[in-house]
């Protein structure tokens, strides 16, 4: 939908969807069953990626997430060069410019 409220189509079909984020021309989404995918805008291309995420963020060509088993990773955006990152187990993930800033899902703590 336009940002005047107008032009409003169907993309994709998604009953069990969680989360999604939009970088450079790919919808990345969550699903209930804790998987990340991605889906080009115009609705093709549908991809999965990450399984058992609890937390992601797209950012400059990389996919920061936590899992359920514990532990930070990051992945390309097509999901190679997968890398644990840290121990901690983030609920949520926000990235601006070189600093990753979240919240630790064990303790509830801000870090950066």
């Amino acid at each position: 939908m336009k940002t005047n409220g107008k032009g409003n189509k169907c993309i994709k079909k998604a009953k069990n969807l969680q989360s999604c984020q939009i970088s450079n021309g790919w919808i990345y989404y969550k699903t209930s069953s804790s998987t990340v995918c991605k889906v080009k805008t115009n609705g093709t291309k549908n991809k999965k990626i990450i399984s058992n995420v609890l937390a992601y963020n797209v950012n400059n060509g990389w996919i920061y997430y936590s899992r359920h088993d514990k532990g930070f990773y990051k992945t390309k955006i097509n999901g190679t060069s997968k890398k644990k990152i840290s121990k901690m187990n983030p609920s949520i993930i926000n990235i601006l410019g070189d600093s990753i800033y979240f919240i630790n899902n064990v303790n509830r703590i801000w870090y950066q």
